[in-house]
């Protein structure tokens, strides 16, 4: 009943404010737990791939591209083979990985390869449920 004789705004505050504070809470645990997704050297990249189609895509405009401020590009040199350039990154150790995603038939994506020791090329395959060559959207992460 007490909230019925508030103002608004003050109703408002009352009602968000948990949240709030909860939400700064999963912030920090966020922290704490991302530390462990970093590799035991320390380096992670990533990419998205958002536009499948395009013969060559700079990737490092996106917000959804890491790669310590270096640039990352894709090639597609195919229907469904891309290879994606890593400026600065050294890829001889750690792992790749990737996923295709998007749209409503299926399709899935492989590492072809990877390898560069100032500067990292990965292979992207990516096939529809047949197996046959498709264009997709798709997640890179390298963890090392």
């Amino acid at each position: 009943m007490i909230l019925n004789k508030m103002d608004t705004s003050k109703r408002m505050k009352l009602i968000f404010l948990p949240f709030f504070i909860v939400s700064l809470s999963l912030v920090a645990s966020v922290a704490k737990s991302e530390q462990a997704l970093i590799g035991k050297n320390g380096i992670v990249a990533y990419t998205w791939n958002s536009s499948p189609g395009a013969k060559e895509a700079i990737l490092s405009t996106s917000s959804y591209t890491f790669n310590y401020g270096r640039s990352v590009d894709r090639v597609r040199t195919a229907k469904g083979i891309y290879q994606v350039h890593f400026k600065g990154l050294s890829c001889n150790r750690g792992q790749f990985t990737v996923n295709a995603y998007g749209g409503t038939e299926f399709k899935s994506c492989r590492i072809g390869s990877w390898s560069g020791k100032n500067n990292c090329e990965v292979s992207v395959y990516c096939f529809d449920a047949k197996g046959d060559a498709l264009d997709s959207q798709f997640n890179l992460l390298f963890i090392d």
